[in-house]
């Protein structure tokens, strides 16, 4: 009998060749960037207020203004869905969710 075929992810894991996650930064929790290339830059700042969103991915650019940092964030998460979903799935957004993280749900590891 054959043993199953591992999945190509575990594999990779196991070697320590996961594709490496691409980190929001903060600067004085007012500014939050993301950029991890040239293509794709994302910025989020306070003003005012109200938080300023810029984006610029694969040529063209988006701005908006959102009331929360929380909401400013999801629409550049779904934004970067949309356009740069490569990105979006590695991205470590520990930097821009810390400010709310409290109000998080709690998951466990199940294995």
């Amino acid at each position: 009998m054959k043993r199953p075929r591992k999945r190509r992810t575990q594999t990779l894991a196991e070697k320590g060749q996961l594709a490496a996650l691409y980190p929001w930064q903060s600067v004085l929790d007012s500014v939050f960037t993301f950029k991890p290339s040239k293509d794709v830059s994302v910025e989020i700042t306070e003003q005012d207020g109200k938080w300023a969103m810029t984006a610029n991915i694969g040529g063209k650019h988006y701005s908006g203004e959102r009331p929360t940092l929380e909401e400013a964030y999801k629409a550049c998460a779904n934004l970067l869905f949309k356009h740069a979903k490569g990105y979006w799935l590695r991205m470590d957004a520990r930097a821009v969710t810390a400010p709310w993280k409290e109000t998080l749900p709690e998951v466990e590891n199940v294995r």
